[in-house]
């Protein structure tokens, strides 16, 4: 959430982050910070995350929780989701 200018869209991300995650797979390694859960979030404010993520990437900014490593695959990953409630809107 660091890397959100609005606090519309960190509360947004709360919501997702306050329920179960995802079950993780018998090989996954990593701790709660890999925890993965389901979203649901609308076009036009997850264009904007993307957007966040993608200017603090090109910027080499991190959160506390990636200081060391960078931000990895966060850009990929957003980038998917916007891909798949792209091409799953309904026209």
């Amino acid at each position: 959430m660091e890397l959100l200018g609005s606090d519309h869209l960190k509360a947004l991300l709360r919501v997702a982050l306050a329920t179960q995650p995802l079950p993780k797979p018998a090989d996954h390694r990593g701790g709660p910070a890999t925890d993965m859960f389901i979203v649901a979030i609308a076009r036009d404010p997850l264009n904007k995350i993307v957007d966040d993520v993608r200017d603090a990437v090109n910027n080499d900014r991190r959160t506390t929780q990636t200081q060391a490593r960078g931000l990895g695959g966060f850009i990929a990953a957003w980038v998917e989701y916007q891909r798949y409630v792209s091409d799953n809107e309904e026209n």
